[in-house]
């Protein structure tokens, strides 16, 4: 049973006229003062719990199912036009020397 409930339960059977118990006295509004306490401050802890779930975890549930996903994608892609590049950048060094081969020997033999 959670701690709210039990507090409740002690509030309301000092609420109950006892014969035992006198209204005046001081256990009786000492107990019943802290039953409100408790309360209040159950209460105070689901709204902060609730607060926080609005504040923190909600916008991290966002981040992990949407962000993510797409950040690893653009992620793959950017890896994907690294190779590329560094291929057109081998054929291109490659083709250039190549060239300057056969130009070399093409006009040193004419």
């Amino acid at each position: 049973m959670p701690r709210h409930h039990i507090y409740t339960a002690i509030q309301q059977r000092l609420l109950v006229p006892d014969p035992y118990y006198t209204r005046g006295c001081w256990h009786r509004q000492v107990l019943l003062l802290c039953g409100h306490v408790e309360e209040k401050l159950s209460d105070e802890m689901i709204r902060l719990e609730v607060a926080t779930e609005d504040r923190v975890l909600k916008p991290l549930a966002t981040i992990l199912e949407d962000d993510i996903p797409l950040i690893e994608k653009l992620r793959r892609q950017l890896d994907s036009r690294t190779l590329d590049m560094d291929a057109a950048k081998t054929r291109s060094a490659t083709h250039s020397v190549l060239s300057l081969l056969i130009s070399f020997f093409w006009f040193s033999h004419e």
